[in-house]
């Protein structure tokens, strides 16, 4: 069974879910040079490693999507794993 589609187009997506719905998973694949398989993974994970954000960034600006700057990404990352920011400060908590 396919997995509903919770973007909008036009809209900013709200998460790396709904960024990788956006910019499209083969695509991605295509730009990161992995196979789709690992696009999927990364869906269903709810995250797409900092590696790849530039690429994203660049690709979101081409194609005129809003909400995929670097900082949109860091906010995706901070609002999935809110201790993400600790852990790179090296505070404990």
């Amino acid at each position: 069974m396919a997995e509903k589609v919770r973007y909008s187009p036009g809209a900013a997506p709200r998460d790396f879910r709904e960024a990788i719905e956006a910019l499209g998973a083969a695509r991605l694949a295509e730009l990161f040079g992995v196979h789709k398989n690992q696009i999927w993974v990364m869906k269903q994970r709810r995250s797409i490693a900092s590696q790849y954000w530039r690429i994203i960034a660049d690709e979101a600006r081409a194609k005129k999507i809003p909400g995929l700057s670097l900082a949109d990404l860091q906010r995706m990352k901070l609002e999935r794993f809110p201790n993400s920011l600790k852990k790179t400060q090296g505070l404990r908590g």
